[in-house]
């Protein structure tokens, strides 16, 4: 009898054992699937959220293209006259017939040509010319600069005739010759003939420096 007991008490035990090794096995797996099921359910959300993120991104670029790009973009100086103008703007239109808005800001500088005579062509000076009936090598109406201008090429040298631009002499016997002194930025009068350093910056215009020239330049 007491054998018999042992037996059954070890096969019970045995059973427990088996039983509780099964249930922890279990629910490993049900934890597991749940680990699985959560996370598939949080990288679907953080994909959601990505997309959302890449469109906003999209937008933004797109937004940023449209209103135009900020960097500041330098054009050759244009020659044209004034057919617009208000204190902080003029329009100006040039050889090509194009209508070109320029912004007048606090860092314009402007500057008015008037009648001088050849001693005012200077080695350091800047100048622009119309070139006579000889060609490019001659003038027939110079403007001359200040050296700190950004119009124009500097003289390198002088002569009582010529003036070196660089390497290339330039006669300029006969010549009309005028000099640039400060003048009033927000005093453009309409139809004044003007040579203008300019750029654009977010499809905006800014003048550097404005020169004014006569009605009856060459240039």
């Amino acid at each position: 009898m007491d054998k018999l007991k042992r037996t059954m008490k070890s096969a019970m035990d045995d059973r427990s054992s088996r039983f509780m090794l099964g249930t922890i096995a279990l629910g490993v797996v049900v934890a597991l699937l749940a680990g699985t099921l959560i996370g598939y359910k949080l990288d679907n959300n953080n994909n959601g959220g990505t997309a959302k993120k890449a469109t906003v991104a999209t937008k933004k670029k797109k937004t940023t293209a449209r209103r135009g790009s900020s960097k500041a973009v330098a054009h050759p100086v244009l020659y044209g006259s004034v057919v617009a103008t208000r204190p902080a703007k003029i329009s100006v239109v040039g050889a090509d017939r194009k209508r070109v808005p320029l912004l007048i800001g606090p860092r314009t500088k402007a500057e008015t040509a008037t009648p001088t005579n050849v001693t005012s062509i200077r080695v350091g000076a800047r100048v622009i010319y119309a070139p006579g009936s000889g060609g490019a090598t001659t003038a027939s109406e110079i403007i001359v600069l200040p050296s700190t201008s950004g119009i124009g090429l500097p003289v390198t040298k002088v002569t009582p005739t010529t003036m070196t631009l660089g390497n290339t002499p330039v006669t300029f016997t006969g010549a009309k010759v005028l000099r640039t002194t400060a003048s009033n930025r927000r005093r453009i009068p309409l139809n004044t003939k003007v040579a203008v350093l300019y750029f654009t910056q977010k499809r905006r215009n800014g003048v550097v420096e404005v020169a004014l020239l006569p009605a009856t330049s060459k240039l």
